[in-house]
């Protein structure tokens, strides 16, 4: 197995993978997982105060968040193996595509906290949910808690009359 954690790509245009095997002896099937860091194609909108939940279906797969951001602010993000056997593996990368907070838990521990995430700029930020040793499968529920700024959570306050 191989892993590409992040290749910055400067120009526009269509570029090329090429996928072989190191001998170029053996032939079979073989699964490529892909996603921009910045501007991330099919992923799931996750909002402050909101629990998601998710599965990693294969090995060496990934699911793919974005929160959106209006301002400079901290905040939790929490990912708890809910099934399976993996070690769960969060992270975050800013507007840019730049890795700024990540997590991943310990051992058999079935949970990976980032306790605070500060961020300085508005835009949206992609999340990353995996397995750490991309090697294993199984369910998760994830977390986003605000923790200072000015955070979009969702407040429901009761209707009072006088």
């Amino acid at each position: 197995m191989v892993v590409i954690e992040a290749c910055a790509i400067t120009e526009s245009g269509i570029h090329t993978l090429f996928v072989d095997n190191v001998l170029l002896e053996q032939t079979g099937t073989y699964r490529l997982d892909v996603q921009r860091l910045n501007n991330a194609d099919n992923a799931s909108p996750l909002a402050f105060g909101q629990l998601a939940s998710g599965k990693i279906e294969t090995i060496a797969s990934f699911d793919t968040f974005t929160v959106v951001v209006d301002s400079a602010q901290s905040f939790k993000l929490v990912m708890t193996r809910t099934a399976g056997s993996y070690t769960p593996r969060i992270q975050v990368f800013d507007p840019a595509g730049a890795a700024i907070c990540s997590a991943a838990a310990f051992g058999d521990a079935p949970t990976a906290e980032i306790a605070e995430c500060a961020v300085t700029e508005s835009g949206t930020y992609t999340i990353i949910a995996d397995d750490q040793s991309l090697a294993g499968v199984g369910d998760y529920s994830l977390t986003l808690i605000c923790r200072s700024g000015g955070c979009q959570d969702t407040l429901f306050l009761p209707l009072v009359q006088r």
